[in-house]
């Protein structure tokens, strides 16, 4: 009991006002991204018929919006079929409700050049082969409830050019707002947002054919009243190389999610770990299932989390409840040539240009959880590190598990 008591002092005395934090950067990001101004993209030749490529009709109504100060392009009746819809400042596309944009099969944008991408895999690698395209953009929204539907998307870790592998493809972004729609499929992410602050998510339903939501090297990040369904991991926090640095990722909430999880990991923290996350929050969290961990938090490039808690968390249908791990990823020779012809097993990219040291963890609450149904070859809880980098100062309070067959 007296370390018990001696850990949560030591969390309390580097608490920090998250949601304080990240309340105000909600309203904030609301008021910059709420546009007047009303763009119809079948004034620019969008046909809405399921036949026609309204890409460029569509890109010409967000140009006009952005070019006017502000504005929403607002999709309404009909199938919009596209394959690179590309956000300028100042705009929000709103999706009504009997409105969908639908992914094509070809004519995506190549994927950018990038001098850095033998250190992570293509998907992570690249982001303009995408059907939603945000890129060094501010006050951007998608809002309605209608749908954006991606099941043309590729979820290979390689796709060759003129194919798309992302639905929502944001990069650099300040000030990002996603309200009220569904996105069906996305190849290999939904949902990805790299190196970008100021991001709210709320009451968006994700069924993902691959990742549901990565999050990576981002600051600011608030997601409210979502539900992802995929097949890999449903929410992901990384970091990579991508940009040529190791950023910190830090002020990020996640509250009231259902998640469930065909393949992986529901809650997931890496394996992309090369920098560090900070003040994290995942609360009032329902894990309806995961093949693999219900919450995995894994450190293996470098990085260093700390400062995360998990408050109010249920979970069923899962083969390891907690899994917390540090390691050391191993590197190919540094002459080996980039993996691009198939990309390889992820653990044999050298992740960084210099040496790595192991992951760090140093920090973790994990507060009201409860554990049903653990499957059958399953441990509820896992820690491990490495002898030069153990992980230090996880705190649990009020956690039950029940093995699957238990009454």
């Amino acid at each position: 009991m007296a370390a018990l008591l001696l850990l949560a002092i030591a969390f309390n005395a580097y608490a920090s006002p998250l949601g304080a934090t990240l309340d105000t950067m909600v309203t904030d990001v609301r008021a910059a991204t709420t546009q007047q101004a009303g763009f119809d993209p079948r004034d620019y030749g969008a046909k809405g018929d399921e036949s026609s490529n309204d890409t460029a009709a569509i890109n010409r109504a967000i140009e006009a919006a952005s070019e006017a100060g502000g504005g929403t392009v607002v999709l309404e009746r009909g199938r919009f079929m596209a394959n690179g819809v590309v956000f300028r400042d100042n705009v929000t596309l709103h999706i009504r409700k009997n409105a969908k944009l639908v992914a094509m099969e070809d004519g995506y944008n190549p994927p950018e050049e990038n001098p850095w991408d033998r250190h992570q895999d293509f998907g992570h690698s690249h982001f303009r082969n995408a059907l939603i395209i945000a890129s060094g953009v501010k006050n951007i929204a998608i809002e309605g409830q209608g749908e954006i539907i991606g099941e043309a998307l590729k979820g290979a870790s390689l796709v060759p050019p003129g194919k798309g592998d992302k639905g929502i493809s944001l990069k650099q972004v300040k000030n990002a707002r996603f309200t009220d729609f569904s996105i069906k499929g996305g190849g290999h992410f939904a949902i990805i947002i790299k190196d970008s602050e100021n991001v709210v998510i709320e009451r968006v339903t994700a069924m993902a054919a691959r990742d549901g939501i990565n999050i990576i090297d981002s600051r600011n990040v608030d997601l409210h009243q979502v539900f992802v369904e995929s097949n890999d991991d449903s929410i992901a926090l990384k970091s990579d190389y991508s940009t040529g640095k190791a950023l910190l990722s830090e002020n990020i909430r996640v509250r009231n999610a259902m998640l469930k999880n065909g393949c992986c990991h529901a809650i997931r923290f890496g394996s992309e770990s090369v920098g560090g996350w900070r003040n994290v929050l995942f609360e009032d969290i329902e894990i309806l299932s995961a093949n693999k961990a219900g919450i995995a938090v894994t450190s293996l490039d470098g990085g260093l989390v700390e400062d995360v808690t998990f408050r109010n968390v249920s979970m069923s249908q899962v083969t390891i409840p907690i899994l917390v791990t540090t390691g050391r990823r191993g590197k190919r020779p540094p002459d080996a040539p980039p993996i691009r012809a198939g990309d390889g097993p992820g653990f044999s990219l050298p992740r960084t240009p210099g040496p790595q040291p192991p992951g760090q963890i140093d920090g973790i609450r994990f507060e009201n959880i409860e554990i049903f149904d653990v499957q059958p070859g399953g441990w509820p809880i896992v820690i491990s590190g490495v002898p030069e980098q153990p992980v230090r100062n996880i705190l649990f309070r009020n956690v039950t598990a029940r093995l699957s067959g238990e009454s």
